[in-house]
């Protein structure tokens, strides 16, 4: 049986479907290694290209071990917590649950001294300490939405200038006033995991967002959308949780994390762009994620 870098990944994709996979795909030569569906090179170039590809491939060399330690970690605490669950619920089932002596989890320590669900402290302080990039400060109004369409993606970048009919006035006097224009949470979700074409015409519309290149013409109202001068939206990278494979990279067999794929091919676009460059990283179990 073939040892697989993340083992949990054969929940998702068992290792017929992989073997599979890997002999449909098309080799990638200046990768050693590297299948990718076939068609996802020719319709998406640009994300597809071998130096793009390499890169990927680099992060996931070096990070494969570490994000395997994460996955099987969580399992470990999973059973941790509903061990742990089930042994107070007796004590509990007569306590109101936002008395003193209710008991939780919550702070719990495992066999190494961990603690599973609680603030992180090093040093005496929270970990981690985080700090707000400039253009991030303020008032924070996320919409959240995907970047599947560049339709919907222009219209979320313009969201500012968008007003229903009957909108109050002061409503844009308020905004105004703020100085403040929205953030948009640009959702690579989860959901998409199967259709690559899909997630990657998300990855596409969101960079010609940050390089102000997406545009669109409606083949039916001929109307044309394409991005205001000012008072842009803030996107936000939101990538895909870490435990997802993508079947349709496959590197000597092992399917590529789902999320670093997303992660990386951004960064490779937008390395010059720091406000590209911020990312919200969904379901975390803990800090140390």
């Amino acid at each position: 049986m073939k040892q697989f870098d993340i083992p949990g990944y054969l929940e998702f994709l068992p290792e017929p479907l992989l073997a599979r996979l890997q002999q449909a795909g098309e080799p990638i030569p200046a990768v050693t290694g590297l299948t990718v569906e076939p068609g996802l090179r020719a319709k998406y170039p640009r994300l597809e290209s071998d130096d793009c590809l390499a890169f990927v491939c680099d992060v996931y060399q070096s990070t494969r071990r570490h994000l395997n330690q994460i996955l099987e970690q969580r399992a470990k605490d999973r059973l941790f917590i509903d061990s742990h669950t089930k042994e107070l619920a007796g004590g509990n089932a007569k306590r109101a649950i936002d008395s003193v002596e209710f008991e939780s989890v919550i702070g719990r320590r495992d066999n190494e001294g961990r603690v599973v669900v609680g603030l992180l402290v090093r040093n005496g302080k929270p970990y981690p300490n985080v700090e707000i990039p400039e253009f991030l400060r303020g008032s924070q109004v996320t919409l959240f939405g995907p970047p599947d369409t560049a339709k919907m993606s222009i219209n979320a970048m313009n969201a500012l200038y968008r007003k229903s009919e009957h909108e109050p006035e002061i409503l844009a006097a308020l905004v105004e006033a703020s100085g403040q224009v929205p953030r948009w949470g640009a959702d690579n979700e989860d959901s998409k995991t199967p259709i690559m074409s899909s997630f990657l015409q998300g990855c596409e519309n969101l960079i010609g967002c940050f390089d102000r290149t997406i545009q669109f013409k409606d083949p039916e109202t001929g109307r044309n959308y394409q991005l205001e001068s000012a008072g842009l939206s803030i996107p936000i990278k939101r990538i895909p949780g870490l435990a997802l494979p993508d079947g349709n990279h496959l590197l000597h067999g092992n399917p590529l994390p789902l999320h670093l794929y997303d992660f990386v091919a951004h960064v490779f676009h937008n390395w010059n762009r720091p406000e590209a460059l911020v990312f919200y990283v969904p379901k975390l179990e803990n800090e140390e994620e």
